[in-house]
């Protein structure tokens, strides 16, 4: 099965929803798919 691994590391919301389209199409489409959210500390 193949696999998809997104990273998402902006503090806006707007940049999350791509990921999570992008996400489901995968998984829908059959593949394994996962998302890594990382908000920087400043």
């Amino acid at each position: 099965m193949p696999k998809i691994s997104i990273i998402v590391s902006s503090e806006k919301l707007d940049k999350l929803f791509p990921a999570v389209t992008l996400a489901t199409t995968a998984a829908v489409t059959g593949w394994e798919s996962e998302i890594f959210l990382h908000f920087g500390v400043s």
